[in-house]
């Protein structure tokens, strides 16, 4: 039971390393067409 915990870590921490940066990024993005004056995306926040 123990190595299928492990295990699990593993995935989670290179899913946190590599995906949660890649949706924020792509989120980012998203709110940058959205909107393109950056004080209008400041408000909102």
């Amino acid at each position: 039971m123990q190595d299928t915990t492990e295990h699990n870590q593993t995935i989670i921490d290179q899913f946190s390393q590599e995906a949660i940066p890649f949706v924020e990024g792509e989120l980012e993005q998203q709110l940058k067409a959205s909107f393109p004056n950056p004080g209008e995306a400041k408000k909102i926040r």
